[in-house]
């Protein structure tokens, strides 16, 4: 993370900033999941010292609440840092390529896929390896491997809407149609859990 971004922000609010760009969220997605104002997250990534928001941030971030709220577990466990660039508690997950995924590889536990297109901008770049977990229920706002009805695979933000429809839609602002649950017969895959920048 560049260290611009992280100058004059409490080691709270650098942990927060950390651990949401590390689970590939916007702060308009994490706002939404937890029905809080962006100006809150925003004085939260920069000034706070704590939150009683800590623990749904850390389990919407895939990390440990503690590890979140103090930077280390007493133990000498990992540090934040440290769990984000190492998978955050992940054992060595299996790298799929997108043709095993298409041709119907056995798709029960978590894996790793490299993110090939710009549909995510400078959010989740071009040969990041997305850590994504099939037993996860997609959440507005984060990353999903989805299937259209042809076998077409893409990684695109879950939007949701009314009525059980939704969306796949990517952050780039141009390229990319938004696709349509119901117009192009989607089904959510795996949702993602992580992601290494290249």
């Amino acid at each position: 993370m560049k260290e611009k971004k992280l100058r004059g922000r409490s080691d709270f609010g650098k942990r927060l900033l950390a651990a949401r760009e590390a689970a590939g969220l916007t702060q308009a997605a994490v706002c939404k999941a937890l029905d809080i104002s962006q100006g809150t997250l925003s004085q939260l990534e920069r000034e706070a010292l704590t939150s009683r928001y800590t623990t749904q941030l850390a389990n919407l971030y895939g990390v440990d609440p503690y590890v979140l709220a103090e930077g280390t577990r007493p133990s000498g466990a990992r540090t934040l840092d440290q769990a984000v660039s190492q998978g955050r508690n992940y054992p060595a997950l299996p790298r799929l390529k997108w043709e095993e995924i298409a041709m119907g590889a056995n798709l029960t536990q978590p894996f790793e896929l490299e993110v090939i297109d710009t549909a995510f901008g400078d959010d989740i770049p071009l040969g990041s390896m997305m850590r994504l977990d099939p037993a996860l229920k997609p959440l507005a706002g984060r990353p999903a491997l989805v299937k259209d009805r042809d076998g077409n695979l893409y990684l695109r933000d879950y939007q949701a809407g009314l009525g059980g429809r939704w969306r796949a839609v990517a952050r780039a602002s141009r390229g990319f149609d938004p696709l349509d649950s119901e117009e192009h017969g989607l089904e959510v895959i795996a949702v993602m859990r992580g992601f290494d920048y290249p």
